[in-house]
């Protein structure tokens, strides 16, 4: 798995150089401008206290190199649990409170995970439902996708990597069908 786990680090790092810090949160109240150079959120430790103690800082130089060349920002927000709320109104209330959704920015993804809920949930802002249809979400988490089958054997944070290169793949590749068919 370590293998495995290595190569899907490798194939973001290289996706988003092509496309193209510690992220632990304490609180939501966080600063508004540690979102320009923090894609990934972590209320849990999760990506930083397992056998590579920085995948959480590669994965966040990954996520910069891909908006920097698509415009694109990718969040993954990780949280210990929803509580009693439901994931979908959980992540819109965590991105209100983050700031992601601000000033009409409608060029955002949001991974979003809770992990004692093993609830996973992916929000694409209304600007590129054509760059990352809901078919190619419902892809990626359904049961035979890039996450599930990973939580389901209690490997969260391969399943977060997983997803994550997932969704680079599929939006680095629209993005520049998208900018070609533009140009012409």
């Amino acid at each position: 798995m370590k293998v495995i786990k290595m190569l899907a680090f490798a194939m973001i790092l290289s996706l988003a150089t092509v496309f193209s810090t510690n992220a632990y949160a304490q609180d939501s109240s966080q600063d508004k401008d540690y979102l320009l150079t923090h894609h990934v959120i972590n209320y849990t430790g999760l990506l930083q206290n397992e056998v590579a103690p920085n995948d959480d800082q590669i994965l966040n130089r990954a996520l910069c190199k891909f908006e920097a060349r698509t415009g694109i920002k990718i969040f993954v927000v990780i949280v210990k649990s929803l509580g009693d709320v439901d994931i979908e109104t959980y992540t819109k209330a965590v991105e209100e409170e983050l700031g992601i959704v601000k000033n009409g920015n409608n060029k955002y993804i949001v991974f979003f995970v809770a992990m004692k809920d093993e609830a996973v949930h992916i929000d694409v802002a209304p600007g590129l439902n054509k760059i990352l249809p809901e078919k190619y979400v419902d892809k990626i988490l359904n049961e035979e996708g890039d996450v599930v089958p990973y939580f389901k054997a209690k490997m969260m944070s391969e399943g977060i990597i997983s997803g994550v290169t997932a969704i680079v793949n599929i939006v680095g590749h629209n993005h520049r069908l998208q900018s070609l068919k533009q140009d012409r």
